[in-house]
């Protein structure tokens, strides 16, 4: 019996290994749930109740003396208990002795990130991935050659999105006809920002034509585009 419940405390963690996945947009409050009390749920609906009854009233036990940590990317501890280290950003309010809730205030896609709350106590975790999305935003777009340019130059463009998120979809579009499309390159996970690169050799009939690079991903709401008017020497 012994070695029956010493296999169950063995694999308590595993059952908490799974990441819950949070998508929300920017400029609100989420609120996250950290509830130790499944651990007992888990627990009691094995048939060998009778056999896990001690083992049920030592968590119970323990649990009155949890030390609780809460993390954000396994790096920085942003409170202990309901304590928050950072009252302006974080709301931690223990609701019964089993249960935590974590709110995070006006969430921006820098709060993007892997939150866990871990008893330390009983070495058990919940985790939680918050991705803020966010449409694109701050484009650029530049050529490599300044206008005007001769006739038969080949010419690089360059659009960035300086804040996206998820990795947004380019599409290029010379005169009005879509002639590349493509996921973005992510070129900062820091600053997410995305980018695009499209090569075009030009001459005297792309004059005056304008070309339109067009960005968007699933927070996108209305069309974001940045134009640049073609002028080709003859």
């Amino acid at each position: 019996m012994f070695l029956f419940v010493f296999f169950i405390l063995l694999h308590i963690s595993s059952i908490y290994s799974s990441i819950q996945i949070i998508k929300v947009r920017e400029n609100i409050n989420v609120t996250i749930i950290c509830d130790f009390n499944k651990i007992k749920s888990k627990l009691l609906i094995n048939s060998y109740s009778s056999s896990l009854s001690s083992l049920n009233t030592l968590i119970d036990n323990n649990l009155y003396e949890n030390i609780i940590l809460w993390y954000k990317d396994d790096i920085h501890v942003i409170g202990v208990n309901s304590i928050s280290n950072d009252p302006k950003k974080y709301i931690i309010n223990q609701l019964n002795i089993n249960t935590y809730q974590l709110t995070i205030i006006n969430v921006h896609l820098e709060s993007s990130g892997l939150y866990k709350c871990q008893n330390f106590t009983a070495k058990e975790e919940n985790r939680f991935q918050l991705n803020v999305i966010v449409p694109p935003t701050r484009l650029r777009l530049i050529s490599s050659i300044k206008m005007p340019i001769t006739d038969g130059t080949t010419v690089i463009f360059n659009c960035t999105s300086e804040r996206v998120y998820p990795n947004p979809i380019f599409e290029w579009y010379k005169n009005g006809e879509l002639i590349q499309r493509s996921i973005g390159n992510q070129t900062s996970s820091t600053f997410f920002s995305s980018s695009s690169i499209l090569t075009l050799l030009l001459t005297p009939a792309d004059h005056n034509h304008m070309l339109r690079c067009r960005v968007s991903n699933e927070a996108s709401i209305h069309e974001t585009n940045v134009d640049i008017k073609l002028d080709v020497l003859c």
